[in-house]
């Protein structure tokens, strides 16, 4: 069994198997980004990836996959790094909590992090087809 915390960076010049051979697709406003098999996910939880230099959190919260960027906006912490209960990930480095579904930062760590900052972060939508997950950005 792979491990929960296994770092997934795909990248158009790695070797992946769904990177070349679906590639991404794209419909209205939005591209649809390959980026692995649901059943690798049950396996591993979460994943890192990345897409133009930018990092995506991809998580498995129950029968549920949800995306983020993968910074916090406090400090740019990894939030791959951080933990998740429930539908929350909590940063690693100073704790401030993000709610997976609507990005939004909790009120205690909006007091004590972002007086002057965001009043939630990005959630990307993730397509499963079959057995493969794509991330619309």
């Amino acid at each position: 069994m792979a491990n929960a915390n296994t770092e997934h960076p795909l990248s158009p010049i790695m070797d992946v198997f769904y990177l070349t051979t679906l590639g991404y697709l794209t419909y209205g406003n939005a591209m649809k980004h390959a980026i692995g098999s649901l059943a690798k996910l049950k396996e591993d939880k979460k994943w890192r990836v990345i897409f133009n230099d930018h990092p995506y959190l991809i998580a498995l919260v129950g029968h549920h996959v949800y995306a983020i960027p993968d910074q916090c906006p406090h400090q740019d912490a990894s939030l791959f790094q951080g933990k998740i209960v429930g539908d929350t990930v909590t940063c690693p480095l100073h704790q401030a909590k993000f709610n997976l579904i609507s990005g939004e930062i909790d009120e205690v760590s909006k007091m004590l992090y972002f007086d002057f900052g965001p009043e939630k972060i990005t959630t990307h939508k993730v397509v499963i087809e079959g057995d493969q997950l794509f991330l619309e950005l």
